[in-house]
């Protein structure tokens, strides 16, 4: 939610800088106006190099801040310039008449610019600032009618408070207003994901698992009636066997789209039913009960420890496994990819027939989806073997408040 606030409230600043741009435009426009007032153009006269220098400038600055919109640091590369064109109208202001010029309502223009680019009191700043300075340079060069000047400054100093208060306060109720419905269609989103995958569990349940229920008794009856010691028989019990494999991962997929899945039941039950498919012998040492970890984490870490141990039996033959799955407060020394602060150490090791790491064979992505997995929770795993020498499969995976997003 955090994400989608941030990126409406840059789309916001920029269509509302695109806007400010173009009312700089016309204001750019109508100084031109300036030198149509005979007294104005004769009090300008001895600054109009100058002045057309100065002018040329912010108008420079104002097409390189619309041409910065969307880049990095726009926001500040904005504001400098806001700052720029209000110095400028400051100097015009005092050219005529100081407080009393007909000018100051550009300052109030102003003031409005920075409260919606920046809704934050702060934002006033700037033109709140140049009134006491316009007031003193009146003060310095004569021209300064002390008790009209005076109620002058704080009427344009309560004009511009009235502006950022009413800025702010809108501002503020658009972004909780926003942030409601952000919530609202986000829990709607949830309680449509929940329901559909609901949906999905029954009808895997019901339909799948009914089939695969039909299997296990034919299976069965055909194990019953084959020969004893007969090759019908063996095939029959193997069948027999990867049919309790297939509806014991039905079951555990249901309890995954239902989000009632506990990974320390689950390995165990993977375990025992894997060393009993590939006749090894695994133990499994965990403290997993310790620590809620979200259903998506533990459904990666199953899957890895299935890879794992389908490899152990499938291609390496293994006697032993060894599977370790830990919490601990620090990472392991072996860890050495710049982590900190508590996660999950994963240990998985076997005396198979191992096999070269570097040579990948194709059309094999086991190993390749296992680094996957990995990544995709913040860690890694490190697979070493080599032939005739087992192999050993080590991970560290961070706690998920610890892995940046």
């Amino acid at each position: 939610m955090l994400a989608d606030m941030e990126t409406t409230r840059r789309d916001q600043f920029s269509h509302r800088a695109k806007a400010v741009f173009y009312a700089r435009l016309a204001l750019d426009a109508f100084g031109v106006l300036f030198l149509l007032v005979p007294s104005w153009a004769s009090a300008s006269t001895p600054f109009l190099s100058w002045a057309l220098f100065i002018y040329f400038i912010l108008l420079a600055g104002h097409v390189t801040s619309y041409l910065w919109i969307d880049h990095k640091g726009d926001r500040v590369v904005f504001f400098l310039s806001l700052c720029l064109d209000t110095l400028a109208l400051g100097s015009v202001i005092v050219l005529t008449g100081g407080l009393a010029s007909p000018l100051m309502s550009g300052h109030i223009l102003y003031a409005v610019f920075f409260a919606i680019l920046y809704p934050h009191p702060l934002a006033i700043l700037p033109p709140l600032l140049l009134l006491p300075v316009i007031a003193k340079i009146s003060q310095l060069t004569g021209t300064e009618v002390p008790g009209r000047d005076l109620a002058l400054l704080l009427w344009y100093s309560g004009l511009d408070l009235i502006i950022v208060y009413v800025v702010v306060y809108f501002d503020l109720q658009e972004n909780l207003q926003f942030r409601n419905i952000l919530e609202f269609t986000q829990e709607k989103q949830r309680l449509g994901r929940v329901a559909e995958r609901q949906r999905m569990a029954r009808e895997m349940h019901d339909g799948l698992g009914a089939i695969l229920s039909t299997i296990k008794i034919q299976s069965e009856f055909v194990c019953e009636l084959a020969q004893t010691d007969s090759e019908l028989k063996t095939e029959a019990e193997e069948l027999q066997q990867r049919t309790n494999l297939a509806l014991a991962e039905l079951r555990r997929a249901v309890r995954i789209l239902r989000d009632d899945f506990d990974l320390t039941n689950s390995l165990e039950e993977l375990i025992l039913n894997l060393s009993s498919i590939w006749k090894f012998e695994a133990k499994l040492t965990t403290n997993l009960e310790t620590r809620t970890l979200p259903v998506n984490r533990q459904l990666h870490l199953y899957r890895i420890v299935q890879e794992a141990l389908t490899n152990a039996g499938k291609h390496a033959r293994a006697q032993t496994v060894r599977v370790l799955v830990m919490f601990d407060e620090t990472p392991p020394e072996w860890a050495t990819e710049g982590f900190t602060g508590a996660g999950l150490r994963l240990e998985i090791t076997d005396d198979g027939r191992g096999f070269p790491v570097e040579q990948q064979k194709q059309g094999h992505y086991g190993l390749v989806h296992l680094q996957e997995r990995a990544s995709e929770m913040g860690g890694f795993c490190r697979i070493s073997s080599a032939p005739d020498e087992g192999t050993s499969i080590t991970g560290w995976f961070p706690l998920e408040e610890d892995v940046a997003i």
